[in-house]
């Protein structure tokens, strides 16, 4: 680090930047992997005074940069297509920052937060979601996508079927046959994957969820059936509605699009599936029921099949996923042990429910599942690890 940043970094955490001077600082360390080097400057500053003490300044500015990045990392003006926007980068690094700061400070800390410390080397440096997935093609046959080389995979249909870079892509041949041949992609948890359909629609999958379609669409309709979490970018054809079928123990429901962006969650432990329209326009169908939304809009399915719609639905948080962090807004212990259960694929045991109480923050999904649980002790919970067990005491 040069003396210059390194000084100025010396004054940021004596609280002492100006706004400008974050930025710039902010500006040196999203150019490059800096987290190792910000831990040891941060804990070379501690070290250096008493060894017990930490200025709570730094642990407020960190909380709090966490909590403002929420909004900053997606303006009302940019709300989809998040993960192409170039200041996403900048303001993720504001998030990132505060992130870390949070982490060394509990490293350094004496008290509570050292448990997880201790666990680190049993849990086997627990790592986030890798790329990863299993195709499955119409005379049963089973890929593993994370294993296969890039390339061509299959065909299927008149479809050539290639891999690049944790995507599968269906390039539909001119000269393909009618009939449909139906193809799955499914990941598991600790997994994610992403594929682009034969007439171009683009689809994330989360972890624990699959995607069944056509190798080839027909000439009249686009239909899949979806589990689980995927978002989706929609090829505009006006002539071949989009249709979506939303697989949920509780209840089935269908999407009908023109061309459109909007996530689907419906996983088979949550009481309602949901459906959140981020651009375009979308109908919900349940049953008799039928509902049409406009961007920003959600629809909630249920058993009972009737669809209520959230008109404040937080577009930032249903879009998380996609752009590689955890927002929590005043969430319950076991929504968010939901989402790390299978983001990491561990399982979670509840020794202390934590009944009634709400958590929020910002957490980076890149980390290894020790860096997410320090935040989460921060907010007054404590965690005990053993294999790939979290045990909430």
């Amino acid at each position: 680090m040069p003396e210059s940043t390194k000084d100025l970094f010396e004054r940021y955490l004596r609280n002492e930047c100006s706004p400008e001077e974050v930025r710039q600082l902010l500006t040196y360390f999203q150019t490059g992997d800096m987290e190792e080097e910000m831990k040891i400057q941060i804990r070379q500053f501690l070290s250096a005074g008493e060894p017990d003490k930490v200025p709570e300044h730094l642990l407020e500015t960190a909380t709090r940069m966490q909590k403002e990045t929420m909004s900053a990392l997606f303006p009302t003006a940019a709300r989809t297509r998040l993960y192409l926007r170039p200041w996403f980068r900048y303001s993720a690094a504001a998030a990132v920052l505060g992130i870390i700061i949070t982490t060394a400070l509990l490293t350094f800390r004496s008290g509570p937060t050292t448990r997880l410390a201790k666990n680190e080397q049993s849990s086997h440096a627990i790592k986030p979601a890798q790329f990863g997935a299993t195709l499955t093609l119409a005379d049963g046959n089973s890929i593993a996508l994370d294993s296969a080389a890039n390339g061509l995979v299959a065909h299927q249909n008149g479809a050539n079927i290639t891999k690049s870079n944790g995507a599968l892509t269906y390039e539909q041949n001119a000269a393909a046959a009618n009939k449909e041949v139906i193809n799955q992609v499914a990941t598991q948890r600790g997994n994610h994957y992403q594929l682009v359909l034969s007439d171009g629609t683009k689809v994330w999958l989360n972890a624990a969820s699959s995607i069944r379609f056509p190798a080839n669409f027909s000439p009249t309709e686009r239909k899949v059936e979806v589990k689980g979490e995927a978002y989706f970018e929609v090829a505009s054809n006006p002539n071949k509605p989009f249709r979506v079928k939303i697989l949920s123990p509780k209840g089935q429901s269908e999407v009908e699009v023109l061309g459109t962006h909007f996530n689907v969650h419906a996983y088979d432990d949550e009481s309602t599936a949901k459906t959140t329209l981020l651009e375009g326009r979308i109908r919900v169908v349940s049953g008799k029921a039928s509902k049409l939304l406009v961007p920003g809009q959600q629809a909630i399915v249920g058993a009972t099949e009737q669809i209520d719609i959230n008109n404040n639905v937080d577009r930032d948080q249903v879009m998380s996923w996609i752009n590689g962090v955890f927002i929590f807004d005043h969430e319950n212990i076991r929504t968010i042990m939901q989402q790390i259960s299978r983001w990491y694929d561990v399982e979670v045991v509840y020794n202390n429910p934590h009944a009634g109480e709400t958590f929020s923050g910002v957490v980076s999904r890149d980390g290894d599942v020790t860096q997410v649980l320090k935040i989460m002790e921060a907010n007054g919970l404590t965690f005990k690890i053993e294999n790939k067990t979290i045990i909430i005491q």
